[in-house]
């Protein structure tokens, strides 16, 4: 209670991991007290007079005398995960950072899975036209990629080729005509990372070659 009094609190801001402002009347301590139930695995960051933030993960269990309905009081439990937070928030950074330049310089890319299901995509809202492949329903075999045209044929035979060998690679152009644009000329290639526990699919990358 004593590090929730408002002398002290004048000296620290707490924040959540989006970064918005948190008033302490909502921390597990005070939402434990408040509400009876206890509150586990919150994460707020916490910075004193400024410094550094420092992330701390906590849980609040309600303490009960007997017969009574409401506590009078909360065993709290603080870790200080600053270091897990952190690196998250680097690998995030990352990522998006990635996403943008592929984006920008014209490149696109598919994530899938064994069955050729799309585990992630970049752009991240660019999931129609080539390579988006259709999921099917556990059993039913290969997904599909739709809007290949003659092209199809040739798209599945290399997918099944590379995913039978981890780290092969293969690149091809071939002739696009989908019903959403002009007919054109796609140089994808493909790269089996199943086993890689980063990535855990075929990485198909893919451009617009027609000029």
């Amino acid at each position: 209670s004593e590090m929730f009094s408002p002398g002290i609190l004048a000296d620290w801001a707490a924040i959540d991991v989006d970064d918005n402002a948190v008033s302490f009347h909502d921390f597990p301590v005070r939402l434990a007290l408040k509400t009876g139930q206890p509150v586990l695995g919150k994460i707020n960051g916490l910075k004193y007079r400024g410094g550094p933030t420092r992330w701390i993960e906590t849980d609040a269990y309600p303490l009960f005398l007997p017969g009574g309905k409401q506590p009078h009081g909360v065993m709290s439990i603080g870790r200080d995960v600053t270091k897990t937070v952190t690196a998250i928030n680097a690998l995030n950074s990352t990522q998006r950072r990635t996403e943008i330049i592929l984006a920008k310089s014209g490149n696109r890319f598919r994530i899938v899975d064994w069955y050729g299901n799309v585990i992630e995509a970049v752009p991240p809202m660019l999931r129609r036209g080539v390579f988006d492949l259709i999921k099917r329903n556990e059993g039913e075999g290969l997904a599909q990629p739709s809007n290949l045209g003659s092209s199809q044929g040739r798209i599945i035979e290399v997918f099944e080729r590379i995913r039978e060998q981890y780290l092969a690679t293969e690149t091809h152009e071939v002739f696009v005509s989908p019903p959403i644009r002009d007919d054109w000329w796609c140089e994808f290639s493909m790269t089996n990372h199943l086993d890689d526990p980063a990535v855990g699919g075929i990485v198909i990358n893919y451009r617009d070659v027609t000029q």
